[in-house]
């Protein structure tokens, strides 16, 4: 719905009448329109800043306050906003036009409106002659010839408001020039009441690493930088979950800076840094379980050639002694379910043939990972959780390859320099040793040279 008016549908139309009244009807919708923006600015700017402040100031109120406070704050603008609009969301028509001409000029003794009234009525039965309102629209085109719409409609009013409005526009430049970092977190926090943290551009103490997920056992350092350069304090406040509330001082870490170191953290709790006046959000650390390997076996695959049988190695400390071309399984017992995207054994880190070897579920927390011997060298087993917590006893584990040796034979007898007549038996003993075993002996003799 628009509150200019457009052009009616009238027996009579005459622009020398209607043209001064849209011009008057359009300048009134201007007024309203600006009066209400102002009106609704000076009412949010109004109820914005002391809330702002509020919030910048006292960083640490629960979030279901904030929110509820955020929210009635609003709704006191939209409220507001809507009654100071509405006026320009009536329909404005000429006739309301012509009666405020008619204010403005007495003498017009209502001919402008009735001349209006008249044109527009389309009942012959109320229309009146012809000749009467011919006449009657002459006399008001003489009217509306002296309409100003400036005069008949005075920005006196919207001046008188923005007046009003330019010294609260000034309070904001002035507590944005005084406290610029609160105001500016506070507004944030007007707009998204429902966020835990402010970014760390309006935060009056800017906290490191913030929220954050470690693994059992490791160490944590938590920073601090405050606005003020000044300070020479800061409190870390560590609050877990059996609300027991452990304060320490932090480390001066340069202007305005401060830091603490926490060693072997178990439990996970939440924390603040308090420093002068000014105090961080509250944040979280996550200490999840730390995989370890429970124990290893070790599965040995013998190159079928070999005949020899597999072996298992059960609580094996994992260094691998086997021939060349010998296939192990490792089997790792994992005391927590890891992720086997992110899970393998690294072999031969920093050589030519560096591989890894992912890991494959074999069932609960028991996983499996082959390698085929082919050389010596090293290999360790990293372990991740899906929250990306690795293990620690990740130390190298060595690959001892050993290689299959010819076989040897020695004669026993008869001497080297025995004889024998023509027709003797002479006994042939040999042995054959093999690291592994023989498969088959053949004896190659020659007599005379001959074979």
């Amino acid at each position: 719905m628009t509150a200019i008016p457009q052009p009616i549908s009238a027996r009579f139309n005459s622009e020398r009448l209607l043209a001064p009244l849209r011009q008057v009807a359009r300048r009134q919708w201007f007024m309203l329109a600006g009066r209400g923006l102002i009106q609704s600015l000076l009412v949010a700017l109004g109820l914005v800043l002391p809330l702002a402040l509020l919030f910048g100031h006292f960083q640490n109120l629960p979030v279901p306050l904030r929110v509820a406070l955020a929210s009635l704050t609003w709704i006191l603008i939209l409220t507001a906003s809507f009654r100071c609009l509405r006026p320009i969301l009536r329909r404005r028509n000429l006739t309301r036009a012509a009666l405020l001409a008619e204010q403005a000029l007495p003498d017009s003794q209502e001919r402008l409106s009735s001349a209006v009234e008249l044109s527009s009525d389309s009942d012959p039965r109320f229309a009146g002659s012809p000749d009467l309102v011919q006449h009657l629209l002459r006399q008001a085109e003489e009217d509306a010839r002296r309409i100003n719409p400036v005069t008949i409609v005075p920005a006196r009013r919207v001046k008188r408001w923005a007046l009003l409005l330019a010294p609260l526009v000034l309070l904001w430049i002035v507590m944005f020039a005084v406290a610029p970092r609160p105001l500016a977190g506070g507004l944030t926090w007007v707009f998204v009441p429902w966020r835990s943290h402010l970014p760390p551009l309006f935060s009056s103490v800017i906290v490191a690493p913030g929220d954050v997920t470690i693994g059992q056992g490791d160490a944590l350092t938590i920073t601090a930088s405050l606005s003020n350069r000044g300070a020479n304090r800061a409190v870390l406040s560590r609050r877990f979950a059996s609300d027991q509330t452990i304060e320490v001082e932090m480390e001066h870490a340069g202007p305005g800076g401060f830091s603490a170191s926490l060693q072997n953290v178990r439990d996970g709790f939440r924390y603040r840094v308090t420093g002068g006046s000014s105090e961080s959000g509250w944040y979280a650390v996550t200490v999840r379980p730390r995989p370890a390997i429970a124990s290893l076996d070790l599965h040995y695959d013998y190159p079928p050639y070999t005949k020899l049988a597999a072996k298992q190695e059960k609580n094996s400390d994992g260094a691998i002694r086997a021939l060349a071309g010998t296939q192990v399984t490792l089997t790792v017992h994992s005391t927590e379910p890891i992720d086997t995207a992110k899970s393998g054994l690294l072999l031969n880190e920093g050589r030519r043939d560096e591989a890894f070897i992912p890991l494959t579920l074999r069932t609960g927390s028991d996983y499996d990972a082959k390698l085929l011997v082919q050389s010596s060298g090293a290999y360790r087993i990293a372990l991740r959780t899906a929250s990306d917590v690795g293990n620690r006893d990740d130390q190298a584990r060595t690959i001892t390859a050993s290689f299959d040796g010819a076989p040897t034979v020695t004669i026993i007898s008869p001497a080297p320099s025995a004889s024998a007549r023509p027709d003797d038996e002479v006994p042939l003993v040999f042995e054959a040793l093999d690291d592994f075993g023989i498969a088959k002996a053949e004896v190659l003799l020659w007599v005379d040279e001959k074979p």
